[in-house]
């Protein structure tokens, strides 16, 4: 024959267990706190290195376009036009060069008396602001 016991009639080991089961809505909602926060700072962190690695494309996409600029340009001395990314792909000068930059702007070329200047507006898709991004820088 079992004897049940009330909850008022459990010994203290068996109170201890049962209080040691589960865990409390408080050190649950500490725990979603927790890795809320963690999150939320990796976030940030991947979001910004992913601008720094969209900057530094832009860069390196932006010294390209300029060597081939500058090689359209001494292929047509003729022409005092600056050459268009549509013009250098004509004439294979760039391949793997997107027409657009990091951001989806259209990359301009402005050409000056001494060699092409590429130009990205940035992420702010504005032209002449901080963020703009110039090969040679100036």
């Amino acid at each position: 024959m079992n004897i049940i016991k009330l909850p008022n009639q459990l010994t203290s080991a068996q109170r201890r267990r049962r209080r040691q089961r589960g865990m409390t809505l408080t050190e649950i909602m500490i725990v979603i706190t927790i890795i809320g926060a963690l999150t939320a700072a990796i976030g940030y962190a991947v979001f910004a290195r992913a601008e720094n690695a969209r900057i530094q494309l832009a860069n390196t996409s932006g010294k390209s376009l300029q060597s081939s600029a500058k090689i359209w340009k001494q292929q047509n001395t003729e022409n005092d036009e600056c050459p268009t990314i549509d013009a250098l792909r004509k004439a294979s000068l760039i391949e793997k060069v997107e027409p657009t930059d990091p951001w989806g702007n259209k990359w301009k070329i402005v050409c000056n008396d001494a060699e092409p200047v590429v130009i990205s507006f940035g992420k702010d898709k504005k032209e002449n602001t901080e963020d703009d991004i110039r090969v040679p820088a100036k």
